[in-house]
């Protein structure tokens, strides 16, 4: 095993599902950093919400799924478009918490994070045939994320409660 298939697996295996992890889990912390009230049940519904969508979404996908298959070395192809599409619904994303976060209209947004993730991770785990495109939309949403907070720094003021 060379150096180069340990990175690749590290990457494809534990970098990019850590990533989509971390969505999901930043929708928790939306659901719980939402103030009493309507906006908190509004965060809640949204989250579970998502998760019913998922599960929508994984019965109805049933008769593709795969064992997930841990080959040594690059299995997976990049895709520019989606990862550029990926990069600007990223950096544009926390505008969007920034202005909704406070309104109960919250639920929408845990709503798609949490169905989001959830949905790719099972895509990238399970449909061998979608992992590079998923692959390249969690990059990218992550790059955009990232350099909307390198641009913006006090729009993460809300993710700090």
């Amino acid at each position: 095993m060379t150096v180069h298939s340990v990175v690749m697996l590290f990457v494809e295996w534990a970098v990019v599902p850590l990533i989509l992890l971390a969505l999901w889990v930043y929708s928790l912390s939306i659901v719980s950093r939402s103030p009493d009230g309507d906006r908190k049940s509004s965060a809640r519904a949204g989250f579970w919400a998502g998760m019913v969508l998922c599960a929508i979404a994984v019965l109805g996908q049933s008769r593709y799924i795969r064992e997930p298959i841990f080959v040594l070395g690059p299995s997976l192809e990049l895709s520019f478009m989606a990862g550029v599409v990926g990069l600007v619904f990223g950096f544009m994303f926390l505008l969007i918490v920034r202005l909704v976060a406070p309104t109960p209209v919250v639920g929408l947004l845990t709503l798609i994070l949490s169905a989001a993730s959830s949905i790719a991770m099972f895509n990238y785990l399970f449909m061998p045939g979608v992992r590079g495109g998923v692959a390249s939309l969690a990059l990218g949403f992550a790059l955009g994320a990232l350099l909307h907070v390198v641009f913006f720094p006090s729009s993460v003021r809300f993710a700090r409660g």
